[in-house]
């Protein structure tokens, strides 16, 4: 007799082998949206410190928004300032921070700032400035952030 059919054994070794590729995949995808989750916080954090930048060189240029420009100014050799993320925004350097893992949802913007430090003696037109941004996010924060 010549039966055409796949045995009990041959089925449960296929389900196993696919339940293997599927658990190495979901592994995989699972670790790309991380990645990508932490692109996009890095990226805002760029933009903040481009924000900050644009700000200090319209403030010291003098086309900057008086009202931001009073507050902030170059800092000192050694010194820093806070720039507040909600500053930025109301000074329409930056749009809201949209929190990359919740739909809807922004970054706090009280909460989340650049730090602008100058670090060695400059002229007027030239100024050796660093930034660091600060995100505070729901489930994001910046490492190694504090003023």
């Amino acid at each position: 007799m010549n039966q055409k059919g796949f045995t009990l054994v041959e089925l449960l070794g296929v389900i196993i082998i696919l339940g293997i590729i599927s658990m190495i995949a979901i592994g995989s995808i699972t670790s790309i949206f991380g990645q990508s989750h932490e692109k996009a916080y890095e990226a805002a954090e760029s933009s903040m410190r481009d924000a900050a930048t644009n700000l200090l060189t319209d403030c010291n240029s003098g086309f900057g928004d008086a009202s931001l420009c009073t507050k902030y100014a170059i800092p000192k050799v050694n010194e820093s300032i806070k720039i507040p993320l909600a500053d930025l925004i109301s000074g329409a350097y930056l749009n809201e921070v949209e929190d990359p893992t919740s739909d809807g949802n922004y970054c706090d913007t009280n909460a989340s700032y650049v730090i602008v430090k100058q670090n060695t003696q400059a002229n007027s037109y030239n100024f050796d400035l660093s930034y660091q941004a600060c995100l505070s996010c729901a489930p994001y924060q910046t490492e190694g952030c504090s003023f």
